[in-house]
């Protein structure tokens, strides 16, 4: 057993500084490793050489200790800092223990993804050659938003459950392998609209039209509360950081009318580049200060544009001619046509042709744009959901005419029928 940092952690004892000051002077690298090792557990599982007795086991969360500490008064952190240790051996042999016993299914940017084996649960690891100072910090910063809005009552709902994290050392190499434990989420978007698009015969139908739109107000809802409690933005919203699993709820409630879920539950993943506000305090990723801009501003455009522009080049083979006439009315801003999504776009001397150049447009501090605030959009479709036979449904027809010309819709046919 090791206890770490106490003379770093002594020298706060007697500042009076505010929560926000505090948080940034801190070593807040050392205060995760701290914070998020479930030590009556730990203890527990290396009692037990059965991996299976592992699973059935399980372990709680230590990541309700954040709100203490973000919730409360300066003496109350400096408290947690100098009480909680960090069991260092422990915390290897759980996590060595469940990186053995798991399976690579996918490849991210920072690592890999695992599946563990007889388990609800991934792993997410990052790379050993890719340790550096920014990339950790990264690592941190992400696992921070991930679990405020984890455990929160208001958002825990909308994003996969982490439950704890661990790092992983090799005492030949002196590296160490940083990952973290979460619920599992067993299909990507990106997939089933991969599907679609190869199927030629069900194409751009009425039923597919419908089962798009509840994948769209269902992010859009989620979108919706997170930025009115926690002035939330993804800032890396695109198909494939949206999964769902499959549910027996026929319906989900939006704005008090009940909508159909197709058999899906839509959540976000990856928060990297995100950023939110919790306690009157702005956090921003590591990942998206040191690769896209050192100040952010909070848009509740930003998001949705992001993913509108993704799903224009991607996947307008999929959506109903009427679907995507209306998302491209969505991303006219003045007087720059950024749904025409094959060209290029010289806007505030930023280019805008491939999807990576939208971090700089639509994150910009000088773009706006309220049609594409995810209320607004929820209204527009609400405004349009019809009845028949008790089967709910959104009339595109309907749709249209409220929100576009005629004009405009040929445009639009016309562009992507050039293209395509």
């Amino acid at each position: 057993m090791t206890i770490l940092y106490k003379k770093e952690c002594s020298s706060f004892n007697n500042k009076k500084n505010n929560l926000f000051l505090v948080w940034n002077k801190i070593n807040w690298k050392n205060l995760f490793r701290l914070l998020f090792i479930n030590i009556e557990n730990a203890k527990k599982i290396n009692n037990h050489d059965n991996y299976n007795k592992l699973i059935q086991i399980g372990f709680n969360s230590n990541f309700d200790l954040i709100f203490e500490l973000l919730s409360n008064n300066y003496t109350n952190i400096s408290y947690l800092i100098n009480e909680l240790q960090w069991l260092t051996e422990e915390n290897n042999k759980t996590g060595e223990l469940l990186s053995y016993n798991s399976e690579k299914i996918d490849e991210g940017v920072w690592g890999g993804i695992y599946k563990i084996k007889n388990s609800k649960n991934i792993l997410k690891i990052m790379k050993d050659n890719e340790l550096d100072d920014t990339v950790i910090g990264g690592f941190y910063s992400e696992i921070l938003i991930h679990s405020l809005l984890s455990i929160h009552s208001k958002s825990k709902m909308y994003v996969p459950r982490l439950y704890d994290i661990f790092i992983i050392s090799n005492s030949k190499n002196n590296n160490y392998k940083y990952c973290c434990r979460m619920q599992r989420l067993h299909y990507n978007t990106q997939n089933w609209l991969e599907n679609q698009k190869k199927n030629s015969r069900t194409k751009q139908t009425k039923a597919f039209e419908q089962q798009f739109i509840s994948y769209l107000l269902q992010i859009l809802k989620i979108l919706d509360e997170l930025q009115l409690n926690w002035n939330f933005n993804h800032n890396d919203l695109m198909i494939s950081n949206t999964m769902f699993n499959n549910t027996s709820s026929e319906y989900f409630k939006i704005n008090n009318v009940f909508f159909p879920t197709f058999g899906k539950s839509f959540k976000l993943i990856d928060f990297g580049f995100s950023s939110l506000t919790y306690n009157h305090i702005n956090f921003v990723s590591h990942n998206y200060t040191n690769n896209i801009n050192t100040e952010h501003t909070f848009s509740k455009s930003k998001d949705v544009c992001q993913l509108i522009f993704d799903i224009l080049i991607n996947f307008n083979e999929c959506l109903s001619i009427n679907m995507r006439t209306y998302l491209c009315s969505l991303l006219t801003v003045e007087n720059f046509d950024f749904w025409k999504c094959y060209d290029i776009h010289n806007w505030n001397n930023i280019k805008l042709h491939e999807w990576e150049n939208s971090y700089y447009v639509f994150g910009h501090h000088d773009f706006k744009n309220t049609k594409a605030h995810p209320n607004e959009i929820i209204n527009d479709l609400i405004s349009s959901f019809e009845n028949s036979n008790n089967n709910i449904y959104c009339n595109t027809d309907k749709l249209l005419k409220q929100k576009t010309t005629s004009k405009f819709h040929e445009s639009v046919c016309h562009y992507f029928k050039s293209k395509n």
